[in-house]
């Protein structure tokens, strides 16, 4: 299962400890303890992704792969000074698997849901990169706003029967909410005022605001929200269950590129609109 199906849709007190969040994006917690895993005898690293999960993974007008993926695979590589050997194939969605499992790759990096199953076959790097949930509203409201049961006099747009609309239920259940079928909608009820904010995924959200629809009409409010029920809201690489020796080499990698601020780098290189 790939993180984060709707994507391809839209690229075509104690809240506060409930959702703790850093001010900056921090995209690993943890520094950098262990040394270099030696990876002595690699001979390939090869990862597999897709084309058609923009702006992670895709494929330009030139014909190249192109997105977030793509560009930290090569940090990766450099990092660990393996770009003699690093190679970067797109495949099928459905066929990113079989083609692991056959040892015709060595990671995949394309979304794939670290889940109990998944975790029974693969081993996954830590995060790289998460979605919190964010709250959007007009311009006009200040972006430090904070979310408390009277701080709307409107209700809060959520999508019907989503994980958001779920964790908003759970968190702030004295603020009234309007359910909406689609984004779209949504928006248009926040732009007629009709709304006074909305609460979604904060990737959507940043699409959102980049689309020409909105009109640069809003923008984010308050914090990001990272709420145990999303905790299936992120990026990882995933490897061969039996590759220990390369999860643990990324997880070296990625720390080493956060204090370098390279994954701030690539973060904002693909989201203009940060959503952290």
């Amino acid at each position: 299962m790939r993180i984060f199906a709707m994507f391809l849709v839209i690229s075509s007190t104690f809240f506060g400890q409930a959702f703790a969040a850093p001010a900056q994006p921090q995209f690993i917690n943890n520094p950098i303890k262990q040394k270099p895993t030696d990876l002595t005898g690699l001979t390939r690293l090869r990862f597999l992704t897709t084309t058609d999960f923009t702006p992670f993974n895709s494929m330009n007008a030139q014909g190249q792969l192109t997105g977030y993926n793509i560009d930290l695979a090569r940090a990766l590589c450099r990092e660990l000074k393996l770009e003699n050997i690093c190679q970067i194939e797109a495949l099928p969605w459905n066929e990113l698997q079989k083609a692991l499992d056959k040892g015709d790759g060595e990671a995949i990096i394309a979304g794939l849901v670290p889940s109990a199953d998944n975790r029974q076959t693969y081993s996954f790097s830590r995060p790289y990169l998460k979605f919190p949930a964010r709250f959007i509203a007009l311009n006009a409201v200040k972006s430090d706003t904070k979310i408390t049961k009277n701080a709307f006099e409107k209700p809060v747009g959520i999508l019907a029967d989503s994980k958001h609309a779920k964790v908003f239920a759970q968190y702030f259940p004295d603020i009234k909410t309007e359910n909406f079928d689609d984004r779209e909608a949504m928006l248009k009820a926040l732009q007629a005022q009709d709304i006074a904010a909305i609460f979604d995924d904060g990737l959507a959200l940043s699409f959102m605001l980049e689309n020409s629809d909105s009109n640069q009409c809003c923008h984010f409010i308050a914090e990001p929200y990272y709420a145990p029920q999303l905790a299936d809201n992120q990026m990882t690489i995933a490897v061969s269950a039996n590759n220990q020796r390369l999860t643990r080499a990324f997880n070296y990698a990625l720390a080493a590129l956060e204090k370098k601020g390279a994954l701030n780098e690539i973060y904002m290189r693909h989201f203009p609109i940060g959503f952290h």
